[in-house]
């Protein structure tokens, strides 16, 4: 047996608006939209769905207990990331950091807290 894609599921409570932000920021393609969910590919076998909280399995939280990761192919496109996000205002935890010891960059930040 083996597994061909994946999905994280987030939840909120504007969907609309936050599918609007994850299209206008990232540009992610929408796979499948079923008003209520919405799934965008975000790299080959690899999904974000971004769900209803009145119609999902759980609620919107405040803060969300998952992290999304997404990760680029070098450190300069972290730091172009990080500009990019800046000029939407987007809230971060951290500045881009290096983490040699496990050989990546990071920025951490926190999306759409408030939807």
């Amino acid at each position: 047996m083996t597994f061909n894609s994946q999905i994280s599921f987030l939840y909120y409570k504007d969907v609309k608006k936050a599918s609007e932000f994850y299209e206008k920021i990232f540009n992610f393609e929408l796979s499948v939209d079923q008003g209520w969910a919405k799934i965008y590919k975000v790299v080959d076998g690899a999904y974000l769905s971004l769900v209803d909280e009145t119609r999902g399995h759980f609620n919107w939280q405040k803060d969300k207990t998952v992290m999304i990761t997404l990760v680029t192919s070098t450190k300069e496109e972290v730091d172009e990331w990080y500009e990019k996000l800046r000029t939407f205002n987007v809230k971060f935890l951290s500045e881009p950091k290096n983490y040699d010891e496990i050989i990546y960059v990071a920025s951490f930040l926190r999306i759409l807290k408030d939807m």
